[in-house]
């Protein structure tokens, strides 16, 4: 049962349990069909079974007994059974969840745990409290049984905390050599993802080979660190050689992942998604841009602003005016890849839109990592033995011109090497040459003079200051 359904219930209820007095032990009738006299029942009694373990459990489960008070009228009817969860003892917003039958959904109380404790497949203790609708003389009332705990462990697979690559990548060593996957660094419940990049193994003349892999769990690492020779939690595929992406992969299975040689690839991508127990890959041959359109220039390609490699390595920068929703691209159109919103700083070309306040910003993306960063950019400052405070603190402040796309200020006394800097500090900083800025790039020498200084920023390779001498 999905959220919605969950409080549309509890929504659908509330006017009834509202009607209960503080013990619960009366029973109210529906808010739509009042009684004249109102007809007061003793609550029931809920006994929970053993602990429920959901990966082994049926499709439909019992999760308590319920017996009704003695006192309650021998012609009395229970029906329409369903069960409030709660975290705590006393929480606040119970989840709700119905029986069929007098039987409940495991994936409901799957859901359940999933939303109060999240994924971790550790026993979790619930606190509930069951309802039922009460026919007697041709009337409806609502009984309900005293909080007691149900014991689950939701279905979800062991995942560790780490996870690396052993191989033709450091020849199948199984010592510290191993090669660590990255991760966001969140609950590995909340993100399973992990990734990793790295070059192609090559023969003796330097040419891509094929590529021949396992995966090795944390704890596998560390046994073997501590002195074991065994294999055993190592994942492999059920074929030895497969080079199926999508594939799954597991403990006990044999079998050597493989990755064919591509001649002109750099580099192999690997992405583990150990909720689902699969591994993808695909190799790269990066180009040089990614384009960014979104909300700040209309939603097109072609005429966005372009993040630069100057080694085509899949790592790219540049500087953008934002304003909401963007995304990248990997060509001047949408017609190939196209990353959105990973979570947790990373990027997916299935993710949703990526999104940023309206401002300025310095833009890092690693599409071996999967990752990208934001750094709002208030202020750029020129500092440098040329101008007056020397390298102490920034002497001129620019400000930004939007007609021109441009960080400007006028009348700017020169005389020497300059840099320019962004908020007051040395982490963005451009230099190089007037019509060639990079960042971290090499101090700039400008002749004795007074300037207006025009300051463009956009890419490694485009980036430019215009000086006009008074």
């Amino acid at each position: 049962m999905n959220k919605k359904s969950i409080y549309a219930l509890l929504c659908a209820m509330s006017c009834v349990v509202a009607a209960c007095d503080e013990d619960f032990d009366d029973v109210a009738a529906p808010q739509q069909n009042p009684q004249e006299e109102a007809v007061t029942l003793p609550s029931v009694t809920a006994t929970a079974g053993s602990a429920i373990d959901l990966a082994t459990a049926e499709s439909y489960i019992e999760l308590f007994s319920l017996a009704p008070s003695s006192a309650l009228p021998e012609d009395a009817e229970l029906s329409n059974l369903r069960v409030e969860l709660t975290a705590e003892k006393d929480g606040k917003s119970p989840l709700l969840i119905n029986a069929l039958d007098g039987m409940f959904a495991s994936a409901d109380l799957q859901s359940s745990i999933e939303q109060l404790f999240g994924k971790k497949p550790v026993e979790r203790t619930l606190y509930a409290v069951a309802y039922a609708d009460v026919m007697l003389d041709g009337q409806a009332s609502i009984v309900r049984s005293d909080t007691f705990e149900i014991k689950a462990t939701p279905n979800a697979p062991i995942i560790e905390e780490a996870y690396y690559l052993i191989g033709a990548p450091n020849n199948w060593t199984a010592d510290a050599s191993v090669i660590k996957f990255n991760h966001s660094g969140a609950d590995v419940y909340e993100d399973s993802k992990f990734t990793l990049a790295f070059d192609f193994p090559k023969d003796d003349k330097g040419v891509n080979t094929d590529c021949w892999y396992k995966i090795v769990p944390q704890s596998q690492l560390d046994a073997w660190l501590e002195g074991a020779t065994d294999w055993d939690g190592v994942l492999g595929c059920e074929t030895d050689g497969d080079d199926s992406s999508p594939i799954s992969i597991k403990k006990g299975w044999s079998g050597a992942l493989k990755i064919a040689a591509v001649e002109d690839a750099k580099l192999i991508i690997v992405t583990l998604d150990m909720m689902e127990s699969q591994l993808t890959y695909q190799t790269a041959n990066f180009g040089a841009y990614l384009w960014t359109p979104g909300n700040h220039q209309g939603w097109t390609p072609a005429t966005s602003v372009k993040l630069y490699s100057a080694n085509k390595d899949g790592k790219y920068n540049g500087f953008l005016n934002l304003d909401g929703e963007f995304k990248l691209t990997s060509e001047a159109d949408w017609e190939h890849t196209n990353y959105g919103d990973g979570g947790n700083g990373s990027i997916d070309p299935a993710g949703g839109n990526l999104s940023a306040e309206k401002g300025f910003y310095y833009m890092n993306v690693d599409l071996t990592a999967n990752t990208y960063s934001l750094t709002a950019v208030n202020s750029w400052g020129i500092i440098g033995s040329g101008v007056a405070n020397g390298w102490d603190s920034d002497t001129y402040q620019l400000t930004y011109d939007a007609e021109k796309n441009a960080w400007c200020v006028a009348d700017a006394v020169i005389n020497g090497e300059i840099k320019f800097r962004a908020n007051g500090g040395w982490d963005i900083n451009v230099g190089g040459s007037l019509n060639q800025l990079s960042p971290n790039g090499a101090n700039i020498n400008v002749e004795e003079g007074t300037y207006d200084v025009e300051l463009y920023l956009i890419n490694e390779e485009e980036s430019k200051i215009v000086l006009t001498k008074k």
